[in-house]
């Protein structure tokens, strides 16, 4: 299954941010939009989730067109994991993964064996079963991270979309995160991310989007969209790709010149 989107043009009103972004993830791959602040990384991203309306062109999953899909819907196929959650009542970290099995529960239902055993499950596979029974107010930036994935995951959606979700997360934590959606992707689902560190789209990258201030975008895999001529142009400032072999693979990272 793939979420395509056709000749898409977005923004604010009259004014259009983005136009005629082709693009098209697979589940199991890793798309990540980047670039400059202003440059409609944010637009698009919230473009895709219906947040805003799209001005032209089509956004389909498994080609079906989203904008005809009512919200229930559009939930079992986009899962979404904010950058961060105000929560103005306290509710268990339990209570707040279950929320996600709303798409899967009819007006006025309640919750049934099958999904308090699904929020169950993703709580353990992501490693935070022992935080369920605590106040979502009272975690970590980190752990409140990993809950809103769990709460995203309890969707069983085929694409989940991450609004730079390594933002305001110490190193050890942007590292877990990565890596979580390293193994989401090679479990199958498609992962949709918006961040500002080329790094972390080298470390968990499929392919890439690099959106330009002047309203230009590059597309395509990551090796080729993201060279530092490529990234020089975009950010304005001279920078450097380094790359060096290990464990059978190139690993590379970017800095400033």
């Amino acid at each position: 299954m793939d979420l395509s989107l056709a000749n898409v043009s977005c923004g604010y009103g009259s004014r259009t941010v983005v136009a005629n972004f082709e693009a098209r993830i697979w589940e199991g791959e890793v798309f990540c939009l980047l670039g400059p602040n202003g440059s409609g990384k944010t637009t698009l991203f919230k473009t895709i989730l219906g947040f805003l309306p799209l001005k032209e062109g089509r956004i389909t999953v498994g080609g079906a067109d989203l904008s005809r899909l009512n919200r229930s819907q559009r939930a079992r196929l986009l899962g979404y994991v904010p950058q961060s959650q105000f929560t103005p009542f306290a509710f268990s970290v339990f209570d707040v993964v279950l929320m996600g099995r709303t798409a899967h529960i009819g007006f006025l239902g309640s919750p049934a064996k099958g999904d308090l055993a699904a929020a169950e499950n993703v709580l353990e596979e992501l490693g935070v079963g022992h935080l369920k029974d605590r106040l979502f107010t009272e975690l970590s930036g980190g752990e409140k991270q990993m809950v809103l994935i769990a709460r995203a995951l309890s969707q069983e959606p085929k694409f989940l979309m991450m609004d730079e979700p390594t933002s305001n997360l110490d190193f050890g934590n942007q590292a877990k995160v990565l890596k979580i959606i390293q193994n989401l992707a090679d479990r199958g689902l498609g992962v949709l991310l918006t961040t500002h560190f080329p790094d972390h789209v080298f470390q968990c990258g499929t392919t890439a989007a690099l959106l330009r201030p002047d309203g230009g975008h590059l597309v395509g895999e990551v090796s080729r969209v993201l060279t530092a001529q490529n990234l020089t142009e975009t950010y304005g400032l001279a920078v450097n790709v380094f790359t060096w072999p290990e464990e059978g693979r190139d690993f590379k990272v970017c800095r400033p010149v």
